[in-house]
């Protein structure tokens, strides 16, 4: 057999190119002939408008909100909605009870994952399946 060449491309910040990464290493794992296998890395950049370094003074959530052009709570509320969850946000606000509403958008599948492994979660029992966001929250 000749050398079979696979070229790949990924970004070291998705999670879904890890995931093919590993996905590729465990298939070439059982081919009987991954020795001739030749698989060649390229780098690609997801977001190229990120800046090189984050401030750590705005936590993923947040950026996240401002790629959205949205608010911390619309993106919770949002994030709940595509799990299938009923949030119920309280507020007493007409101005925060219109905001609460506006979650007409759709958070992408890598946000979710990314979302989905954010840490410091509140131990919720059986509802912690989902993450808790808020500056109330404790370590966990």
């Amino acid at each position: 057999m000749a050398e079979l060449r696979i070229d790949v491309w990924s970004d070291i910040a998705c999670p879904w190119c890890y995931v093919g990464k590993r996905r590729l290493e465990r298939a070439l794992e059982d081919f009987p002939h991954a020795s001739e296998v030749k698989v060649v890395w390229h780098s690609f950049e997801l977001d190229p408008s990120a800046p090189r370094e984050r401030d750590p003074q705005v936590s993923h959530v947040e950026r996240i909100a401002k790629k959205y052009g949205i608010s911390v709570a619309q993106l919770c509320i949002r994030y709940c909605l595509q799990l299938g969850l009923l949030p119920l946000p309280k507020s007493t606000s007409a101005e925060h009870i219109r905001d609460n509403a506006a979650v007409d958008f759709v958070i992408s599948d890598e946000d979710m994952a990314a979302l989905r492994d954010v840490g410091n979660r509140i131990d919720y029992g059986d509802a912690s399946a989902f993450p808790v966001f808020g500056k109330k929250r404790q370590a966990g």
